[in-house]
């Protein structure tokens, strides 16, 4: 059985030599959490959008179409 002290040391070394790994999945798992709230919160917009465009009148439409050109 190993001395507690060196067990506790190798559990250290372990956890100092995987800690740049697991940040860097760490990352990489908030990066594809945020990648996908971007992307519904882009198709919400979009939705949104054309629900607000639907209920404009042709005057309207050509307004806004002058006022983005």
């Amino acid at each position: 059985m190993l001395h507690p002290n060196v067990f506790s040391s190798l559990v250290l070394e372990r956890i100092v030599v995987k800690a740049p790994f697991l940040k860097k999945q760490y990352s990489q798992q908030e990066s594809a959490k945020l990648r996908q709230q971007i992307q519904m919160l882009q198709n919400s917009n979009r939705h949104l959008m054309r629900d607000s465009l639907s209920s404009l009148t042709v005057k309207e439409l050509k307004q806004l179409e002058n006022r983005l050109e």
